[in-house]
């Protein structure tokens, strides 16, 4: 499964309520891409806090989660992919295009120098976008691993960067079986400006409606309703 990161955290000494570690993520894609912006994409999301992890995907049609103590954890895992070969297919068949089309005349010379150039920053581009760490636990017993890609995100602007996946396992094992670790310190974590791209997504029409922000009074920013003539709260007058 491969993520784009909406918001994520990974804390030692996290506030009361909050958990370790959180990631928030999407699902890549145009589609993804739309339904992002308005808050109502299919989001997945993984937790850890002191005693367990736990793994939710959710959207409008529904939910699943699941719940694993942490000391029915065996082993975890994290690593890269870089996607160097089809970055250089495509710089190779742009460039051979390119020269292809070159040719005596300067609006061929033109053509064939803007494809290759084309080719060069399509390539980056499709390197830097596709570029992915991996983060995955074991459970006593069982065979399949529960494995998640992350890649960075464009809309929301973030990444999970490589010493954040280790911090994460340092963080988990610590967790597991504190005796004779030494204790880890940090706090780490991006959030994107607009809250609504942070959080997961709604999982009924009615969580969806519930969050759109109702319209707030002038003076006091409490919320109104629309057919309100007086604040409730401090009776500036709405109409």
């Amino acid at each position: 499964m491969s993520l784009v990161i909406k918001s994520w955290s990974v804390q030692t000494t996290p506030a009361a309520g909050q958990p370790h570690i959180r990631i928030v993520g999407r699902a890549s894609g145009f589609m993804s891409f739309v339904l992002s912006t308005l808050g109502i994409d299919a989001t997945t999301t993984l937790i850890v806090d002191s005693r367990h992890v736990e793994y939710e995907s959710g959207s409008l049609a529904g939910f699943s989660r699941t719940i694993v103590p942490l000391e029915h954890i065996s082993s975890t895992s994290y690593g890269q992919y870089k996607p160097w070969g089809k970055s250089l297919f495509i710089l190779i068949i742009g460039i051979m295009l390119g020269g292809a089309i070159m040719g005596s005349s300067t609006a061929s010379t033109i053509v064939g120098t803007l494809i290759s150039l084309g080719a060069i920053a399509l390539a980056g581009a499709y390197y830097m976008l596709n570029k992915s760490l991996s983060f995955g636990f074991r459970e006593h017993g069982v065979k399949t691993v529960q494995d998640i890609q992350f890649k960075r995100s464009v809309i929301e602007g973030q990444e999970v960067n490589e010493q954040a996946l280790r911090n994460m396992i340092t963080l988990i094992e610590y967790l597991i079986n504190p005796q004779g670790l030494t204790a880890p310190s940090f706090s780490l974590g991006g959030r994107p400006a607009a809250e609504r791209m942070a959080e997961p997504a709604p999982t009924s029409l009615q969580k969806a409606a519930a969050t759109v922000s109702p319209p707030k009074c002038p003076a006091c920013q409490v919320p109104i309703t629309g057919d309100e003539v007086f604040c409730g709260s401090c009776g500036h007058k709405l109409k």
